[in-house]
């Protein structure tokens, strides 16, 4: 995510780059932990708003209880 931090990243266009990226980062928000949101606050932001893409959102994981 620091690699990323820094990078001018669109939220408006979904391609192969951006869906993986996305989806690597919703493993580690949805199975590890979501503490990265405050040291990353540009991905935290790039994140939540591409998120809002209707296909990323049908297939968000489930949260599994620990």
């Amino acid at each position: 995510m620091r690699y990323f931090e820094g990078k001018s990243l669109s939220s408006g266009c979904l391609n192969y780059a951006s869906t993986a990226i996305a989806s690597a980062i919703e493993l580690v928000d949805t199975r590890f932990s979501e503490a990265w949101r405050s040291e990353y606050p540009a991905m935290r932001r790039w994140f939540d708003a591409i998120s809002e893409n209707a296909s990323l959102r049908a297939t968000k994981p489930l949260k599994i209880a620990k």
